[in-house]
């Protein structure tokens, strides 16, 4: 097995098969593959329904990387991975939500886990950072949450807790004043006075499993009528709406909690209602009624 380093909630390890694109050969990732046929085969030769697009990519540029490095170290000549193409990401475009689904999502949610859906809308937390949460996370009275901790779920199943996804993840928000009585409400209502009591818990006491919260979440996308709606949708949602405003990149970066530019940058979609704006603010310039621009006399 090799084990890429990646964000806590999504470790990337990969077999050597997929590495030598299931050729059957065993090999160790130290003894790179002999023909470039192995290679070339590498994205024709994924089982349907057994290896995912994104996963195939990402296997391929770590197989790369590994190439050049041996390279790099004059362990071969040339790199044998010459797919054009191979390794690109092609993630398709995930849904957006319009805040009247949001809504709607909420209405039909447990109400101990209201709160949790307007959170990771409103303030665009991960689904893990938002399960993390305690009481101690909220200040009541500069209305803001802490994020410095999240839970991860591998891909054998086991659920740890740790940091957020990247350094940049460990930040604090300001809640949204519309939701701000929701927060206040469920506090008093869902959560026990210990700092460390979670604020989304079960009705022992015990912190709500990543996977029963997404059973929740699974029946109130249907009630919603959005059932291709998944969690973490609601934030990127969240993010948009965000960018609709007039959000710069800094900002999106730093209410996201991401570490790159490029991150933030995919969230900023153009919205029909923001079109609309603008298309408004074109047509007031055609009839004259726009005379004056920044930094600039009115004529």
């Amino acid at each position: 097995m090799v084990t890429k380093t990646g964000s806590a909630s999504s470790p990337r390890t990969y077999n050597c098969a997929q590495l030598c694109g299931y050729v059957g050969e065993t090999v160790e990732v130290r003894y790179l593959p002999r023909h470039q046929r192995a290679v070339e085969l590498f994205r024709h030769r994924h089982p349907v329904g057994r290896t995912r697009r994104s996963t195939a990519d990402d296997a391929y540029r770590l197989l790369r990387a590994i190439a050049n490095t041996a390279v790099a170290d004059n362990l071969i000549l040339r790199s044998p991975c010459q797919v054009k193409g191979a390794g690109q990401v092609r993630s398709p475009e995930r849904p957006i939500a319009s805040v009247a689904e949001v809504t709607k999502a909420v209405e039909v949610m447990p109400e101990r886990y209201r709160l949790a859906i307007l959170l990771m809308a409103w303030c665009q937390l991960r689904r893990g950072e938002v399960l993390a949460l305690q009481r101690r996370h909220v200040d009541e009275l500069h209305k803001t949450v802490r994020v410095d901790q999240a839970w991860a779920v591998s891909y054998s199943g086991q659920v740890t807790m740790g940091p957020p996804k990247t350094a940049a993840g460990v930040r604090t928000l300001t809640v949204p004043a519309h939701i701000v009585p929701a927060l206040q409400e469920h506090l008093d209502r869902w959560v026990g006075p210990s700092r460390d009591a979670w604020l989304f818990g079960t009705s022992t006491g015990t912190a709500i499993s990543p996977r029963n919260f997404e059973r929740a979440w699974a029946k109130a996308r249907l009630l919603a009528g959005r059932p291709d709606l998944h969690l973490h949708d609601l934030r990127h949602s969240g993010l948009t709406w965000s960018a609709a405003t007039g959000a710069t990149t800094a900002e999106l970066m730093r209410r996201g909690g991401h570490a790159s530019p490029r991150a933030a940058l995919r969230y900023q979609h153009a919205t029909q209602d923001r079109d609309r704006a603008l298309a408004d603010a074109l047509a007031d310039l055609a009839t004259g009624q726009v005379l004056a621009f920044p930094g600039r006399k009115t004529v």
